[in-house]
């Protein structure tokens, strides 16, 4: 009998008869062909593997949910991902992927000794520290260019209010065999937070071989309400990955604009099920893709059915909105409520993706659909009605801000590395060294994020949160982009407090912060993680309070306090300029939108103190 070329589901090409391929359950691709050149994609079988959710951190010493130590060490070691693949080679935070969940609560500080055990074996604390990383490192990147192929790494807690030395500093990432203590003081609302690699130039390749996990803050205005807790509180990450024949990881050989994966995974686990009681279950969910839009909803056919958002990246809602889809950006955060009370015992629902790749523009056959099934069990769960009413979430008043700031995304020609085909993503052109952003201590400001880009950028602030104010479109007229239109305002999904918003394409995406808790230098960049390594990264330095100007006399802080702030300072409190709005009388640095005698002895008492 004729032989040819058979794909194996297993991603494995053979040399088969025809009917010995279809025996295997494999693609015969016709006799005398050959298995050279033949790209054969690797099938797995969807909902047959349990979803895994994440064990809580145990504290070296402290207690879990409120002030505590932990010890984490970033191992390598196998894990099976899919029951039909052997077991992937990854790396995680205390030896599982994603990582163990930190549990805290507001004002218990958190510390962590995030360590830097990787190594060439996956018998964790067994083999030679690493050298090299497991992918292709391209030295030509900021970063890279300094560190070479060793798998630096540095841990950032994102959504924390935090100081800039336990931020996780790009810059600052250490080699295998070192370790870093970082301080978590938790001053902040209840959220859904998640902590992840962030290494200069290579967070992609950390964060894509398995370095996240979940940290939850939580605190008693939460503890109040009566929301589904315990067995019925599942924190689920969701990701995208691709894989070798044999089960490895795959990924670019070199720099590539983004990275859209073959399968979601959720926890871990590629296309799990999740068997659930009749009631209702909570949901942290976090797009922790590379570079892949969620579009999410669940359905039993084909009609979307619908659940309630109780919050955002930040911390709960006003009050629980009904919805039958959400859009997460990688980064993005929503705490969902579904019902399974409504459905009879043995029904399944499935929580499915319409995104396309890249988001918005991408072709239709982009969407990976499948992501998890829920099977309803007999068992009664939490049939207790969902609260009216969460927790205030009062908007920022506009007026209150010092400065607006315009943030230009674009894509330039790539004078750092030319080689690379798809250019240099970045913020009006700057780079990484550019530090033009001093925001004040305390006070607010307008981000205005300009995409002249065809797809969706999601933009993430260090420290602070802030609420989005509205998007508008705009023409560019001689190369000057300018407003056109109505304001529109944010999806009511995005009203809530953010660390993340999108900035969608040929739009003005305003989102109004305060800064405050801490000054210093800290980055603002877009979380497409391969956009983030390659110069779509900035940075932003908070300063004192009393840096009012660089002695040009056109309010410009440098960073340091001098004379020049003072006298810059007495002008505008003389003129009665809203920017010498700097304390409503509590000596807290809280802003009232008026001037009055309460901020000069403010301002004198924090330039006296030289901040």
């Amino acid at each position: 009998q004729p032989t040819g070329s058979c794909c194996l589901p297993t991603g494995f090409c053979i040399i088969e008869t025809a009917a010995n391929c279809s025996a295997q359950n494999g693609v015969y691709n016709g006799d005398n062909t050959i298995c050279e050149g033949q790209d054969c994609p690797i099938v797995l079988t969807p909902f047959v593997d349990p979803l895994t959710i994440p064990a809580v951190a145990t504290p070296a010493s402290g207690t879990s949910g409120g002030a505590a130590h932990y010890n984490l060490a970033m191992v390598e070691f196998n894990q099976q991902l899919h029951s039909e693949l052997p077991p992937t080679r990854v790396w995680g935070y205390g030896g599982t992927y994603p990582g163990p969940t930190i549990e805290a609560f507001k004002d218990q500080t958190v510390t962590v000794n995030w360590i830097n055990d990787l190594r060439n074996s996956t018998n964790p604390g067994l083999g030679q520290l690493r050298t090299s990383h497991v992918f292709p490192v391209d030295t030509c990147l900021h970063g890279p260019d300094m560190t070479g192929e060793v798998p630096v790494t540095v841990v950032h807690l994102h959504g924390a209010k935090v100081a800039p030395e336990s931020d996780g500093d790009p810059d600052t990432a250490y080699p295998p065999g070192q370790q870093v203590l970082f301080t978590y003081p938790n001053p902040q609302a209840a959220a859904t937070m998640w902590y992840h690699d962030h290494a200069l130039g290579i967070t992609r390749l950390n964060v894509y071989m398995g370095l996240a996990g979940f940290y939850l803050i939580r605190d008693a205005q939460e503890n109040a309400l009566n929301l589904p807790r315990g067995h019925n509180e599942i924190p689920l990450v969701i990701q995208d990955r691709s894989f070798n024949p044999g089960g490895s990881l795959k990924y670019h050989a070199t720099l590539e604009d983004n990275f859209f994966g073959d399968f979601m995974l959720v926890n871990g686990k590629v296309w799990p099920y999740l068997d659930v009681r009749r009631g209702k279950y909570r949901f942290r969910i976090v797009n922790g893709c590379n570079s892949r839009a969620l579009t999410l909803s669940l359905v039993e056919d084909v009609d979307p059915i619908t659940f309630h958002q109780i919050g955002t990246d930040l911390g709960l809602k006003s009050a629980p909105l009904a919805i039958n889809s959400i859009t997460l950006l990688p980064a993005e955060r929503a705490d969902i409520v579904i019902d399974f009370a409504q459905f009879p015992a043995g029904r399944e629902l499935y929580l499915v993706n319409s995104a396309v790749a890249p988001f918005p523009s991408g072709a239709p056959d982009s969407v990976v659909r499948n992501v998890m099934k829920f099977n309803i069990t007999a068992t009664a769960g939490d049939t207790d009605p969902l609260p009216a009413s969460l927790v205030p979430v009062p908007t920022p008043d506009p007026s209150l801000a010092a400065r607006t700031r315009w943030l230009e995304l674009r894509n330039f020609a790539d004078a750092h590395c030319p080689s690379h085909p798809d250019g240099t993503w970045m913020i009006n052109g700057l780079l990484w060294d550019d530090l033009t952003e001093l925001p004040r201590e305390n006070s607010y400001e307008i981000w205005s994020w300009v995409n002249r880009s065809t797809f969706t950028h999601p933009m993430h602030i260090h420290l602070v949160r802030f609420q989005i104010l509205d998007r508008q479109a705009f023409n560019v007229v001689n190369n000057q982009v300018v407003p056109t239109g109505p304001l529109i305002p944010p999806d009511p999904t995005e009203v809530g407090w953010k660390d993340t918003v999108q900035a969608t394409p040929n739009q003005i995406t305003r989102v109004i912060a305060r800064f405050e808790g801490f000054r210093g230098i800290f980055p603002y960049h877009c979380h497409l993680l391969e956009h983030e390594d390659h110069e779509m990264m900035r940075r932003f330095q908070v300063v004192c309070t009393a840096d009012f100007d660089d002695g040009t006399g056109t309010g410009t802080p440098d960073g340091g306090v001098t004379i020049d702030d003072f006298l810059y300072y007495l002008v505008i409190f003389e003129n009665g300029d809203p920017g010498a709005d700097v304390d409503d009388g509590s000596s807290t640095g809280t802003l009232d939108g008026g001037v009055t005698i309460d901020d000069l002895l403010y301002y004198l008492f924090r330039f006296e103190a030289g901040c």
